[in-house]
């Protein structure tokens, strides 16, 4: 697989599945890892980008003309873009779905259906972010309220009753995270004793829920992960600089550094860690492997 030699610095980093996708300053789109379904192919007359979004089998991006582009996995439609869709401000993937805000502050979801993961709430009104997991939808509505919706079998659904607002929210595989205004994190979802957000978790800047793991961005500067670490995806390494982004993934975290530096660590079985020139690694890998 080829490992992109242009990504030294990033403005914006986003771990998926078992790949990865990176954003450099030029706003041209990287993608490696995984490629089993075309999801890190790059689209070559793709352009400037502003925004992207790595599932496990499929990669969404905004361009910087607003255009929604998607590829990789279409079995179930969630790269058909609609015809009708028009310019759009932000896009997320899920499992087999795919959504996106429009200018209008207006929800379109399209792809697998099967939970009603697509089917757009017709009181949901306008709306300021959205986040997918596997088989369910989250958004954070313009009034700060926060609305999911889809498969409920893990209690992704259920909103605990003290996260009455939120100011960001990131759902993860089978989870639903938010940020109240006061830097306070919830979840809920996936009831494993070890995937609880820790009780003592100091005020959070940002957040990222992957594949059965989460970490924060404290607002100390520190990070802070917890769930599921069977490849070290939860376990940030020690000489770890500061970070100003984050992303979880499948079995994977990324981020990008005060400096603008790509870190990576967890799962490498489809090399969706090894970034050249990233600072945490020697012998940089940035040919064909």
């Amino acid at each position: 697989m080829s490992i992109p030699a242009a990504v030294e610095t990033v403005t914006a980093i986003e771990a998926g599945g078992f790949h990865t996708c990176a954003i450099v300053p030029s706003r041209q789109l990287h993608c490696w890892g995984w490629n089993a379904f075309g999801q890190t192919d790059v689209p070559a007359d793709l352009g400037a980008v502003q925004q992207v979004q790595a599932a496990y089998g499929h990669t969404c991006a905004v361009t910087v003309a607003g255009q929604v582009r998607c590829w990789g996995n279409n079995v179930y439609g969630q790269t058909d873009v609609p015809p009708t869709l028009g310019p759009a401000v932000q896009v997320s993937v899920g499992f087999g779905h795919t959504c996106a805000i429009t200018p209008d502050a207006l929800l379109h979801c399209w792809g697998r259906d099967a939970h009603g993961q697509t089917r757009v709430p017709v009181d949901l009104g306008s709306v300021g972010a959205v986040s997918l997991g596997d088989l369910h939808t989250c958004v954070l509505t313009v009034a700060g309220q926060v609305r999911c919706w889809g498969d409920t079998t893990y209690g992704q659904l259920a909103l605990p009753p003290a996260a009455t607002a939120a100011s960001a929210l990131d759902a993860g595989t089978y989870e639903s995270c938010l940020l109240t205004p006061t830097a306070v994190m919830y979840c809920w979802g996936t009831n494993i004793p070890d995937l609880a957000v820790p009780p003592t978790l100091p005020a959070v800047r940002l957040m990222s829920s992957g594949g059965g793991h989460g970490c924060a961005l404290l607002q100390d500067g520190r990070i802070e992960c917890w769930g599921r670490s069977f490849e070290g995806q939860s376990m940030p390494p020690e000489e770890l600089p500061p970070l100003q982004q984050l992303s979880a993934g499948g079995q994977h975290t990324c981020g990008v550094t005060l400096d603008a530096r790509p870190v990576c660590w967890g799962n490498a079985k489809y090399d969706q860690i090894v970034l050249p020139q990233d600072p945490l690694l020697t012998g940089w890998r940035t040919q064909q492997s």
